[in-house]
């Protein structure tokens, strides 16, 4: 069948994972380019909504974006929870937008698989140049201030706000090409992508990803023992983690002069003081325990909650609105409800896709789904940790998971790459 795949929508994804940096002010807040197009793709592939709509996915995100609507709309400041609220439609119409571009074959999964990981490669060599660059002449050519203060600390935020982010959607990237990593017959193919991604997770060294990889991983692990795959995945496993230890290494050696808060975080890596007290990890802690605070403080927040984005604190001279573990995020917002309608949306697909996994005949196709699966589980521990909600490729997940019972695939790995096969033949 002939691909009725169209350019304009590769751009779009390529712009929903590059340009996230970039704010656009707008009636007090802030949007981004993405935020504007989203809409404009759902319009253009109004005609599939029906069949988006059988999606288990998209109805468990409607009935959350109709439960947080109903709490901002008995928030104690209607109006602002309402514009808080805006973001959060904003990002779920990515996921939308995304959902009804597959399903008319405007896009395929492959593609946008492909797009993931040269944008993960792309970024992390030009957030390790933007550090040399610093690290040599003394001057930081980020993307934003807030890119400029992270190459200062020493930290590579690829085409993000910051190194977290970066670090977070690296690891998507991982997941989402870990089981055609495993099975791939150009091992040095394979090679040369993990150490791409190896190198971005490690530039970008942010511990809450770091720990969420990691109990992703030990769950794939019991996955993969479950389904009887996992002695023919051994051998590939352990040449991918003495490749992570010696990259690991290789850092710990260079870090006092890549950076000294990386050097720090290496050294305490696994301390409990460290975990709980750190900079960043303190900050997170006080403002999830704000936002406990807010869901407990009546019926009314335990109920209905507080409305989209209405717990704020004090940050120094700086009001900052309260996040950080998404299921707290969701009940403190959108009340006990809204807890369980987002638990609803995140658990939905990872369900469907394992039941639906357990019926396939593993191929490439198989595998890209169950990459999806991985990306998604990896979502979930990691939202608990420090929350995505924001992040593009969060929401282009959610689109896919739900538009997968109707996109046509192909059945070629998404590491069909001439150009990478041609630069691992040459470092060979």
């Amino acid at each position: 069948m002939r691909s009725g795949e169209n350019a304009i929508y590769k751009i779009f994804i390529a712009i929903l994972l590059t340009t996230e940096f970039f704010y656009i002010e707008i009636l007090g807040g802030h949007i981004r380019i993405y935020h504007l197009l989203a809409p404009l793709i759902i319009i253009l592939n109004i005609k599939a909504l029906p069949k988006l709509l059988h999606s288990g996915t998209t109805i468990a995100l409607f009935i959350f974006t109709v439960i947080n609507i109903v709490a901002a709309a008995f928030a104690d400041s209607p109006q602002e929870a309402l514009k808080s609220l805006t973001l959060l439609l904003l990002n779920i119409a990515v996921a939308f937008s995304v959902g009804l571009a597959i399903i008319n074959d405007k896009i395929r999964l492959k593609s946008i698989l492909k797009i993931f990981l040269l944008i993960a490669i792309i970024g992390t060599f030009f957030g390790i140049f933007q550090i040399i660059i610093y690290r040599s002449i003394g001057i930081a050519i980020g993307l934003s201030e807030s890119q400029d203060r992270q190459i200062v600390d020493g930290f590579a935020s690829g085409f993000r706000t910051e190194a977290n982010t970066f670090a977070k959607y690296l690891n998507i990237v991982l997941f989402l090409y870990l089981p055609s990593l495993l099975t791939y017959p150009k091992r040095r193919t394979v090679l040369t992508i993990f150490i791409c991604i190896v190198m971005g997770i490690l530039s970008s060294f942010t511990r809450s990803a770091i720990y969420g990889l990691i109990i992703t991983l030990a769950l794939i692990a019991i996955w993969y023992k479950y389904t009887g795959r996992l002695k023919n995945a051994t051998p590939r496993l352990l040449a991918i983690i003495m490749t992570a230890v010696i990259c690991v290494l290789i850092l710990l050696s260079i870090a006092s002069y890549y950076s000294d808060y990386i050097a720090h975080k290496l050294t305490f890596f696994f301390d409990s003081n460290e975990i709980i007290e750190g900079g960043s990890s303190s900050l997170r802690l006080v403002s999830m325990a704000i936002l406990w605070k807010g869901f407990t403080t009546s019926i009314k927040t335990i109920v209905i909650g507080n409305g989209w984005g209405q717990i704020r604190f004090l940050l120094g001279d700086t009001e900052i609105q309260a996040g950080g573990a998404e299921i707290i995020t969701a009940l403190s917002y959108g009340g006990i409800f809204g807890g369980l309608a987002y638990l609803g949306y995140i658990i939905t697909p990872i369900t469907t896709l394992h039941r639906c996994l357990k019926k396939e005949i593993i191929n490439n196709t198989s595998r890209m789904h169950e990459g999806v699966l991985f990306a998604l589980l990896n979502i979930l521990i990691t939202g608990q940790i420090n929350g995505s909600l924001n992040a593009p490729e969060y929401w282009i997940i959610f689109g896919i998971a739900a538009s997968l019972r109707y996109s046509n695939q192909n059945t070629t790995s998404p590491l069909d790459f001439p150009l990478l096969d041609r630069l691992s033949r040459k470092q060979a």
